[in-house]
């Protein structure tokens, strides 16, 4: 996997929004964009300097419509509104879930260390439920 830019935030200074970018905030240790509006975003389609994001709920209820673009760093979302509640909070609870699955990651890369050595560092941020935040 190639490196990945540390956490960053911009603007939106339209929407007086910020986003910060979360390297391994998905299951599958992709990049997220969180909003401080208390959404999550997934990358769609990245052409040249332009990335797309779509936003991250998409369950049976259907597709949430809205996308934001990125151009450099500037955010601009588009006109839609979104078909579900914010979550609040969303930023620490997916910094909880990257550090984990990093977490998790290294503990397996790294398995000639001791089981004991392993799970403690685990624990340590693992005890938080994602659903409390």
């Amino acid at each position: 996997m190639e490196d990945e830019p540390p956490e960053t935030v911009t603007i939106d200074i339209a929407a007086g929004t910020a986003y910060t970018f979360v390297n391994a905030g998905t299951q599958r240790r992709c990049r997220i964009l969180v909003s401080t509006d208390g959404y999550t975003y997934t990358r769609k389609r990245q052409v040249g300097e332009t990335t797309e994001w779509r936003c991250a709920v998409r369950n049976k209820k259907g597709i949430c419509p809205v996308t934001v673009r990125q151009q450099g760093d500037n955010f601009n979302k588009n006109e839609r509104s979104h078909s579900h509640q914010a979550k609040p909070g969303i930023l620490k609870a997916v910094q909880i879930q990257s550090e984990v699955i990093t977490r998790e990651s290294m503990a397996r890369r790294y398995s000639f260390y001791s089981r004991n050595t392993i799970s403690i560092s685990v624990n340590k941020i693992s005890c938080l439920k994602i659903q409390d935040i």
